[in-house]
């Protein structure tokens, strides 16, 4: 999302529910941005500036990302479902 707080891991989130098609894809958003530090302010900063390869890096993302079908918040809510023990509310 905008706030980039979960950016550090987004990847190991999506793979735990089994959308590892779109982990990949967002692997690959977060290499195009060519940053250490996965700090919000890092990527806030990084995004500001003009880069058309990353720009593209990141629209080619987007079109695989709609392209997989994956059902996130299916499988989401499989793995809450699955592991209901582990939450509180």
């Amino acid at each position: 999302n905008s706030s980039a707080e979960y950016t550090p891991i987004v990847v190991d989130a999506l793979r735990r529910i089994g959308c590892d098609a779109t982990a990949e894809i967002t692997d690959t958003a977060i290499a195009a941005l060519g940053l250490d530090d996965m700090s919000p302010e890092s990527i806030d900063a990084a995004m500001t500036d003009d880069d058309e390869a990353r720009d593209q890096a990141l629209a080619d993302c987007d079109g695989q990302y709609y392209d997989t079908g994956e059902d996130i918040a299916g499988r989401l809510f499989e793995f809450v479902r699955a592991h209901k023990n582990a939450f509180k509310l």
